[in-house]
């Protein structure tokens, strides 16, 4: 759910449940700030996974993998900003194809 946009920018509240994470991306025209509401977070950018807390943030440059988990116990909320020069959704690519876990190339 979009809670705000404009041509080059779109803010998204994004919810994952306790045990869940969102896909492995790569977005090469634009660039994301996520931000800790709730929860805990194992955050996925670039090379790097960072455990994040309430009120952490991480950005995250356009070009370079991530990925949002939740390893906690209750549901993570993260306020995500995304910036760039295409906001659209089909300029998200799958870096990785994940199968049970594993890395296919």
């Amino acid at each position: 759910m979009a809670a705000g946009e404009d041509h080059r920018f779109k803010v998204k509240r994004i919810q994952v449940k306790p045990g869940a994470s969102l896909g492995l991306q790569k977005h090469n025209h634009l660039a994301e700030h996520w931000i800790v509401v709730t929860g805990t977070a194992d955050i996925t950018n670039g090379d790097k996974v960072i455990l994040f807390t309430e009120k952490q943030s991480s950005f995250i440059p356009l070009g370079d993998v991530r990925r949002l988990a939740n390893p906690g116990s209750i549901p993570l909320e993260n306020i995500e900003v995304q910036s760039g020069s295409h906001l659209a959704a089909r300029t998200t690519s799958c870096a990785l194809k994940i199968t049970m876990g594993e890395r296919l190339k």
